[in-house]
Formats: structure tokens, sequence, C-alpha cells
């Protein structure tokens, strides 16, 4: 008995695909990602961390990033990115809710590590499947769409996962609990979910050795630009997102205006996330566009 699927063909699936990559991006990376910040001020006071300590939890998640944006697409190019999306997703829902019985500062650095593991392999794997089901004129677009879904979900995790979601839930604990159920949801999503074969097989077949690849890839200029300009911005905005509900609500304001301010910068991403992706279209020029928003 066959685990997955039969292959298909028909493009008329492709939307059924974008919109499982959106609500991954959404309810998977993006809404348990963003709910740590404002999160922050009930675990710190409930594991007796400090401020320095708070900034290595929310750093740790991104130190296996580094491996995983090397090894990850090699992944999803030897296996497909539905099945390494499925087996991501289900394994960051397992670490991500064991962050949840965390009773030390150790026991949530090391859950938090793990599940930054699965997390980075998620996003370069969705934009992979966008590339398989669309055309190039419309990939843009299409990255779009997803990129609104993860726009999204950092909105609903700043502006909910305090104010809302953890009093319903009774405690940050059973917030993480509850975001791990649904990635692993997704996760069987991913694995029953269609797949163009064709594509797949032909990125299969054409995939060259791992370190071949490296040696490769690491000899292109514009891909170490491309690296520092990403880890300049992110390390920048990241370092921003991580603090300031907390930064905010030891000044004294009240904790939903706190949370709020972090998620206006999440609307305005999921505002303008569509117009630009359909704007590089059109200009056919993605590094001007990234360099004007980088700006």
């Amino acid at each position: 008995m066959k685990s997955h699927p039969a292959p298909i063909q028909s493009d008329a699936y492709k939307w059924l695909v974008l919109i499982l990559g959106t609500f991954t991006f959404t309810f998977v990376v993006a809404v348990p990602s963003m709910s740590l910040p404002v999160l922050f001020d009930e675990i710190s006071a409930d594991l007796s961390l400090n401020l320095v300590q708070i900034g290595w939890i929310w750093g740790m998640g991104s130190v296996l990033g580094i491996l995983v944006g090397l090894i990850g697409g090699s992944v999803g190019d030897r296996f497909g990115p539905r099945r390494t999306l499925a087996v991501a997703c289900i394994l960051m829902g397992i670490a991500g809710a064991a962050r949840g019985f965390s009773n030390s500062f150790a026991m949530l650095a090391f859950t938090m590590l793990i599940t930054g593991f699965a997390q980075w392999s998620i996003p370069m794997n969705v934009h992979k499947t966008c590339g398989i089901w669309f055309s190039k004129e419309k990939l843009g677009m299409a990255n779009g769409i997803v990129s609104v879904g993860m726009a999204l979900g950092f909105l609903l995790g700043s502006l909910l996962a305090a104010t809302v979601f953890s009093p319903m839930f009774g405690g940050w604990r059973n917030v993480l609990f509850v975001y791990g159920g649904g990635a692993v949801l997704f996760g069987i999503f991913w694995w029953f979910s269609p797949e163009k074969t064709d594509a797949e097989d032909r990125q299969i077949n054409q995939m060259i050795p791992f370190w071949q690849a490296i040696r490769h890839v690491m000899r292109l200029p514009n891909v170490w630009i491309l690296c520092f300009a990403t880890a300049g911005v992110s390390g920048c905005v990241n370092g921003m997102l991580g603090f300031l509900p907390l930064y905010l609500r030891n000044l004294g304001w009240e904790p939903i205006f706190a949370d709020s301010s972090l998620a206006s910068f999440h609307g305005a991403s999921m505002l303008f996330a569509i117009p630009i992706a359909l704007f590089s279209d059109r200009v056919g020029s993605r590094r001007g566009v990234l360099m004007a928003a980088a700006y």
C-alpha cells in the first residue's frame, strides 16, 4: 500500500498546494515564532530568566539555521519538497511542543535549538514547491502569496498569543502544545498532498552530489553578497522584533499596546508583500527590488 498520493499533473491542483504552503507559513512557522517575543514576559517570570538569557533563547532558534541553510535545499532536491515539508512539519511540531515541558533555561534553549533545525528547512522548500507548480512568469505572484501567509502569522502571533491565546489555553506551555499539534497536522497534510511528479522527478534526477553543489555555490560572488546582506538585514530586524514588546512593557506600556506595536510592523508587511512581488515580476529585477526593500 502506498503511503503517498498518486501523481497529479493537472495545474488545477497548484492552487491547493499554494494554499497549503501559505497556511504552513502562517500556522507552522510564523505564529509560533512571533508568539515568543510577546510571551517572554510570562516565560521569564515562570523560569526566572534574565534579559541576557531571553536573548539567548530568541537567538537559539536561528543557530542551526546556518547548517540547515546549507543542507535543507539539497535534502529537498533529494527527497522532494513535499516529503521534506511533511517530515519537517512533524519534527517541528514535536520539538516545538517539547518547549512547553521546559523547567530551566538549559532545557528551553535545547528545545529551541531543535525547533529551529526543523523550522528553517520549511521556507526554502515551500518556495521550491512554488517553483515546481508555477511558471517563471507567475512565480513572483506565488511567492508573494505565501509571504503574505508568513506576515499574517507574524501579525496573529504577536497580537494574540499573550493577550488571547495564553489566557484561553491556560498559560504559555499549553499555547506551545497547541502550536505543536497544529504543526504535526500540517505535516500529515503535506504527506498526502498532490505532487507534480514529472517536475519533482526531474529535479531529483538532475541533482548533483552535495559537496560538488556546495563547492560550486561557494565560488559564486553574488551568493556571498546576498548572504551578508541577508544576515545584516535579518539580524537588525529580528533583534528589534525579539525585544520590542518586552522593552515597551518594562517602560510601563499596557501589554495589549506593547504587543500591538509589534503587530503593526507585520501588518504593513502583509499589506505590501503581494504588490512588491507583482512589481518584481513586472520589472524583471529581483535584485533591484531587494535593494530598495532593504533601504
